[in-house]
């Protein structure tokens, strides 16, 4: 874990941002450079560590083939409150509000997606060239506490050129279906996750699409799906 840490730290370090603390085997890290014009550049900067954190494991795991680790990434941005909590005799520093929230849950569905790195619109709306990140709209979900949903894209920039292709590929069938979703048409939108199944069968996000599409066109509910929900 130690050797997995000192990769992260240096990232995150590298990029402008700092470790606010390790949690079990996570790490919260926050990002608040600005350019000296007053240019806010945290969200590259999150970015480029967030890349930086993969392309770090995935090198850590050239040398334990026998057991690799595989890490999830949950970008947002927002206000937060910095602080000292705790008693007389246990004090620690903390992070509090509601985009560290949704960095955790946007960090939760990475597993659910195949993705390895999870941005929220919020962020993806301040970085300076969404094509150099390689990114793909993912889906719209619905957070936990929060009225409005949040509109979750991949960053695909940290893989290899071939996976990166096939991503951007399905990511295009993924697009279409969302813009239907959004206008009420289940039906084409399901017929458009199953053309991008056929192109690209082993894409996780359309497959989680897919099933959440046709659960909630059985239920006739709306575009975004309630995070968590099965």
């Amino acid at each position: 874990m130690n050797a997995y840490f000192r990769r992260m730290n240096r990232a995150v370090r590298e990029s402008h941002g700092f470790v606010d603390k390790f949690i079990g085997d996570a790490v919260l890290a926050l990002f608040d450079r600005r350019a000296s014009a007053g240019a806010a550049l945290h969200a590259d900067d999150a970015v480029c560590a967030a890349i930086a954190m993969q392309r770090a494991v995935e090198d850590y795991n050239k040398g334990h083939e026998e057991r690799p680790i595989a890490s999830g990434i949950g970008l947002h941005t927002g206000s937060v409150v910095i602080g000292t909590v705790g008693a007389e005799d246990r004090m620690d520093s903390t992070v509090l509000g509601d985009a560290v929230n949704v960095a955790s849950r946007l960090e939760s569905l990475s597993k659910r997606y195949g993705a390895s790195i999870l941005v929220s619109g919020q962020t993806l709306e301040r970085v300076r060239s969404v094509e150099e990140y390689a990114v793909r709209e993912i889906d719209c979900v619905r957070v936990v506490g929060r009225e409005a949903p949040v509109q979750v894209y991949e960053v695909c920039g940290c893989h290899p050129e071939p996976l990166r292709r096939s991503k951007l590929e399905a990511g295009r069938y993924l697009a279409e279906a969302l813009t239907l979703r959004r206008e009420g048409d289940w039906a084409r939108a399901l017929v458009v996750l199953q053309q991008g199944r056929l192109v690209e069968p082993t894409d996780m996000a359309l497959r989680a699409q897919l099933r959440q599409c046709s659960d909630a066109s059985r239920r006739g509910e709306g575009g975004a799906v309630e995070l968590g929900e099965k």
